[in-house]
This record gives C-alpha cells, sequence and structure tokens, in this order.
C-alpha cells in the first residue's frame, strides 16, 4: 500500500522565501534611516557631555582653553564620542563630528530618542 505523505512542494517553499524576501527589501531601508537618525542624535548627546567636562575640567584646574589642552583631555577621555568614528574638534566654542552635521540650532533641550 501506498502512503500518503503530504508536505510542503517546492513551489511553496519558493513562494513564502519569496514573499520574506521582499518583506526584508522593504524593511531594511525603512529602518536605515532610523539607525542614522538614532546614531546622530547620540553623537550629539555624547559630544553636550563631552563639552560640559572639558568646560568643568577648565574651572576645576583653574586653566584656560588651547588647542593643547582639549586635544590633551580629549585623548585621556576613554569612551568614543562618535558612534561612527568621527573626528572631533572644538570650533568657537562646539563641538563639531566630521560624520554627523548639526542643524545649526542649539538642542541642549530636545531629549534623546529612547530605544
Amino acid at each position: 500500500m501506498l502512503e500518503s505523505c503530504r508536505g510542503f512542494t517546492i513551489i511553496e517553499v519558493l513562494f513564502v522565501l519569496t514573499v520574506i524576501g521582499i518583506m526584508i527589501a522593504i524593511s531594511v531601508p525603512f529602518f536605515g534611516g532610523y539607525v542614522e537618525q538614532v546614531s546622530s542624535a547620540v553623537c550629539m548627546a555624547n559630544r553636550n557631555q563631552f563639552q560640559r567636562m572639558y568646560e568643568a575640567h577648565l574651572m576645576a584646574e583653574n586653566t584656560r582653553h588651547s588647542i593643547v589642552e582639549f586635544g590633551a583631555f580629549l585623548d585621556a577621555y576613554e569612551k568614543d564620542i562618535c558612534p561612527r568614528n568621527g573626528v572631533i574638534t572644538l570650533l568657537e566654542q562646539r563641538l563639531l563630528c566630521s560624520v554627523h552635521q548639526d542643524s545649526g540650532k542649539d538642542d541642549d533641550g530636545d531629549p534623546v530618542p529612547f530605544l
């Protein structure tokens, strides 16, 4: 006697894989924009925190800002400021990142996105 084994056909499996592939192709660019926004917000929050720490350091050591003092403090800071390894510079009392561009407004009061 022949027993009938019922399973998925190759057409059904290919159809399901195609649908999953289409869903992934649609969702990856959608979430990619959020990842970049969060990376930029984290970089800005880290720069604000670093700038406050640098200003506190200058006040505690009773020194004035100089390129040498800023470079030494930046080298002693052991954490990455920019999540995408951007170069951090200080220009006109504002920290800038080579990867993330500021919008030109002061965002100290805006909350950082929470994941």
